[in-house]
């Protein structure tokens, strides 16, 4: 036994160990790498959902940021009338552009605030030129006439109304019927209330006083009714990123649109192999599902260590130069990221450091 190990000694000594210094002298290179597994991540993803209480969110995730950004939030009054549709013509599109219409919503009492705020500014700018003019008899004739036909006009709509409150009771028409009938009838009702107001303005006496009043309620319905056209041109919803449509069937979420234009690798490194990576870097990239090399740039570093089966990592996203492969957002592939190589000196080095 004792022969045999001094054997291999020697055998060593005369074989290995020159081997081993001639290697050392010529500075032989050897490759390193830093295996670990990846998370293929889009570089863009926006989510259309639904809230608990009937809120619309609508989010943006930046996968190279790490940041959930342009978060907007359409909350509905309670006791409003709310209607939201996608447009046909996205649900067979296999992807959206950036600015394409996605969904349109609807609200009934804003449109009944910006229907009244409209009628009340007429009424004030009519009031204006009446008691700048002074001519008022034609319009107090033309008002009267004005209310006669509204209040034909009501009772003709309240007839219609109460049919149609007996037939939906009666399940014969529909609620989106019923609610037309109510809504035509307040319609009139505003209207005769806008007539009457406006024959009070033709009554009334006006002073200089009275003039600047109205000139400053009619700069006031001005900016509250731009405030509302605003609010409604925001229930038209537009995609704010190109992307594929990823067709999810969770009752929340409304839409998915992933940018997978670039994809960016997340992948956890040994907090004691890290210091092999540097944000900026160019780097290489071997799947095991994947013959060819992959290459990208670190975009970022964690700063905080995480302990996952009491292995302390810090996290790194790595941006990828193209997708020539059709890697999809969701993989888990394991692989390695192929570092410079180092001289045998320096291998050693790393390895008891």
């Amino acid at each position: 036994m004792l022969r045999k190990k001094s054997k291999r000694v020697i055998i060593f000594a005369c074989f290995g160990l020159p081997l081993i210094v001639l290697l050392l002298l010529f500075e032989v290179e050897v490759n390193q790498s830093i295996s670990t597994i990846f998370e293929v991540n889009p570089s863009q993803k926006w989510i259309l959902a639904r809230g608990n209480e009937g809120q619309i969110i609508s989010s943006i995730t930046d996968y190279n940021s790490v940041v959930s950004n342009n978060i907007s939030i359409v909350q509905f009054e309670r006791g409003e009338s709310m209607n939201f549709h996608l447009v046909p013509s996205i649900l067979s599109k296999p992807a959206l552009s950036k600015g394409d219409t996605v969904a349109v919503m609807y609200s009934s009492r804003l449109q009944e605030r910006l229907t009244k705020l409209k009628g009340e500014l007429l009424v004030a700018k009519a009031d204006l030129v009446a008691k700048s003019t002074g001519e008022k008899q034609p319009l107090i004739e033309e008002e009267k006439k004005k209310i006669e036909y509204t209040e034909a006009k009501i009772r003709q709509k309240r007839i219609y109304f109460e049919r149609a409150r007996e037939l939906f009771n009666k399940s014969y028409i529909s609620k989106e019927e019923f609610d037309a009938c109510e809504w035509e009838l307040k319609q009139a009702e505003i209207e005769n209330e806008i007539n009457k107001a406006q024959l009070q303005v033709h009554l009334s006496g006006s002073k200089n006083e009275d003039l600047q009043v109205l000139r400053t309620t009619i700069r006031s319905y001005l900016s509250e009714i731009e405030l509302l056209e605003k609010r409604i041109k925001d229930f038209v919803l537009q995609s704010p990123i190109q992307g594929d449509i990823v067709r999810d069937f969770s009752t929340d979420t409304l839409l998915i649109v992933s940018n997978t234009s670039c994809l960016v690798m997340v992948a956890p490194i040994r907090y004691e192999e890290i210091h092999h990576l540097s944000e900026g870097a160019k780097i290489r990239i071997v799947l095991r599902s994947l013959s060819q090399e992959l290459n990208g740039t670190i975009i970022a570093i964690s700063k905080e260590a995480k302990t996952i089966n009491g292995v302390q990592i810090l996290y790194t996203r790595i941006a990828l130069d193209s997708n020539k492969n059709r890697l999809v957002p969701g993989l888990m592939l394991s692989g390695k990221i192929i570092l410079p190589k180092v001289t045998i000196i320096e291998y050693l080095a790393s390895l008891f450091s």
